[in-house]
């Protein structure tokens, strides 16, 4: 029940209005409040915190006031209040990539809904940069961390740990110390490889490159172990020469695509472990005068905004990146809110869009 000490005035009562006598610059404190509502400190204090001992009108007529004076409850006060700071921190490889722009969105408007702030931090594929991000966020007392690392091999989930920071794993795998098992966000990439090598096969494709992403990434060793049982099953064996790894980047679009096509017996078509890789081989495939899809075929992944431009025009694998952002934040909030709960893994299900890069095999690669 609602205990005021004071009678309330109400704004009409009061000889100047609400945080007149302030001088400028200062900011209004709980102090300043209870003196504009005629009621004590602690009142105040009870009522900004939704406490059950104040009446619902008397909350509703301090927010009233403090928003009047352009009062806001201090982050820190409310940390120390209830333990937490409502702050979650992210960290990716590389926020220049498209890929994480909506998963960002996702992330941040699922934790917002539930009233949580975001932090975020890039890394640059940057190890040493990685555990400098995740150690300042950690000092600056974060109520959880969605990782999505460099490398699966850094010491930075361990310290999470041992910190006591609830960790959600995003798009990447990381090894954890023995007898830890985290929550896991991420994609199908078994299906989504398999999608694109049958699109392949269904128009005749035979010999088949994949240009993959670093050995380190866990979406690079899922992709390539489906790429290979998919040649074993269908081919009866796995031609080496046809695959090549390299960084998500263009350049290495461009150098892996030239390597394929300096083969003897280059692929007719080429599966790209990331749109922009794909978007080097094309480049690469107009300086030697190959058309796409006429002469070679090519596949991404992730379907990023520039893949739909009638220029580009690229087949390729797609999941909701929205859907992936806001999946890693519920597991956050799931885990702050029951840490004890067994861990959870959501793995998505990509589609194949298909556009107007791929073809029958004709043109000067065919292999009969």
């Amino acid at each position: 029940m609602g205990f005021p000490l004071v009678k309330k005035k109400q704004p009409s009562e009061m000889g100047k209005a609400p945080g007149q006598d302030l001088p400028l610059g200062r900011k209004p404190t709980i102090r300043d409040v209870a003196d504009a509502c005629g009621l004590a400190p602690s009142t105040v204090s009870n009522a900004l915190a939704d406490k059950a001992i104040v009446r619902p009108e008397t909350k509703k007529f301090v927010r009233e006031v403090a928003s009047s004076l352009g009062f806001r409850a201090s982050t820190m006060a409310k940390a120390l209040r209830t333990g937490k700071t409502f702050t979650i921190g992210m960290v990716v490889s590389d926020i220049t990539n498209p890929f994480y722009a909506e998963i960002f969105r996702g992330v941040e408007e699922t934790l917002s809904a539930a009233g949580y702030h975001l932090l975020l931090a890039n890394t640059d594929f940057d190890e040493a940069k990685q555990s400098l991000r995740v150690r300042h966020l950690v000092e600056r007392q974060i109520d959880g961390l969605i990782l999505s690392s460099c490398s699966p091999d850094t010491g930075d989930v361990e310290h999470l740990l041992g910190a006591d920071v609830p960790v959600v794993l995003l798009m990447r795998r990381h090894t954890v110390p023995a007898g830890h098992v985290l929550d896991f966000c991420g994609l199908d990439n078994r299906h989504g490889m398999d999608a694109a090598l049958r699109h392949l096969f269904e128009n005749g494709h035979r010999r088949i490159g994949l240009i993959n992403g670093p050995e380190t990434s866990s979406n690079s060793a899922e992709r390539l172990e489906e790429f290979r049982r998919f040649a074993v099953r269908h081919f009866g064996e796995v031609d080496p020469s046809l695959i090549t790894e390299g960084p998500y980047s263009l350049a290495s679009g461009q150098r892996n695509f030239m390597q394929l096509m300096s083969l003897d017996t280059p692929p007719s078509a080429i599966i790209c472990s990331q749109d922009e890789i794909a978007l080097g081989a094309m480049i690469k495939a107009e300086k030697l005068k190959l058309d796409v899809p006429g002469d070679i075929s090519l596949i991404g992944w992730d379907d990023t905004p520039v893949c739909a431009f009638p220029q580009i025009n690229l087949t390729t694998i797609r999941a909701s990146k929205w859907d992936l952002g806001a999946n890693a934040a519920r597991l956050m909030i799931s885990r702050i809110q029951y840490p004890q709960a067994r861990e959870e893994e959501i793995l998505m299900r990509p589609e194949l869009v298909i556009r107007g890069s791929v073809a029958p095999v004709t043109g000067k690669l065919a292999t009969g």
